[in-house]
């Protein structure tokens, strides 16, 4: 059973990509959040200046995110650079003092953002939750059912599978 859950899903790509921005650079140019939708399937999510903070986000997914991700941190950075200036314009260029991509699509210990059940396997979710011979939990997004995909579906589970082992310690006892 577990096994046929494991082969259900699959690891989504989406990443981001952060870049620190030298204020003092922009002159008149005003930033807000945006979405660049790149002329096809490589779109481009910006948050620009997060809690006031000198920084813009970039979020991509799919495809794309795959692609950026394997380029390399330099590439990915100068990638999301570039498609900021075509936003609002070339001074941003200069701008831009630094930049760091999460890449979890080419992080070997991750391969994904994160979980998605692949058509017709939705209950794969749920059988991860189940214990192999109450030695063996699973616990993660990938086992959160209306959590899944998201940080807090994590914790969550965490929490969950954590009680269950302890009752059973409890039970052995």
């Amino acid at each position: 059973e577990t096994r046929t859950a494991l082969e259900g899903l699959r690891m989504g790509a989406y990443t981001k990509i952060a870049l620190r921005i030298d204020r003092a650079k922009l002159g008149a140019t005003t930033l807000s959040d945006a979405i660049d939708l790149g002329g096809g399937r490589d779109t481009i999510s910006f948050e620009t200046l997060p809690d006031g903070r000198d920084l813009v986000i970039a979020y991509l997914g799919g495809d794309f995110a795959r692609a950026v991700c394997e380029s390399g941190e330099r590439e990915a950075v100068a990638t999301v650079t570039e498609r900021l200036a075509k936003v609002f314009g070339s001074r941003v260029t200069g701008a831009v003092a630094a930049g760091v991509l999460a890449g979890w699509w080419s992080d070997p210990l991750a391969r994904g953002g994160y979980s998605i059940a692949k058509p017709g396997c939705a209950g794969a979710r749920i059988a991860l939750r189940r214990p192999i011979g109450d030695r063996i939990w699973f616990a993660g997004e990938a086992s959160a059912g209306g959590g899944a995909m998201t940080v807090g579906g994590a914790y969550l589970e965490g929490e969950r599978a954590a009680a269950e082992i302890a009752r059973a310690i409890t039970r052995r006892a």
